[in-house]
């Protein structure tokens, strides 16, 4: 039931983000995981 996996939102390549994303984990494999699902741009404040 993850909103992302919705048939609206399969292919999407970017992502709209809140203030507080990204925070928490410095890891590269975050990263990697963003690439994964197929984001190539995330737009956060």
């Amino acid at each position: 039931d993850f909103v992302l996996n919705a048939p609206a939102y399969q292919g999407a390549s970017m992502l709209l983000a809140r203030r507080n994303f990204g925070c928490g984990s410095s890891r590269e494999h975050a990263v990697w995981a963003l690439l994964e699902y197929g984001f190539r741009c995330v737009i956060a404040p």
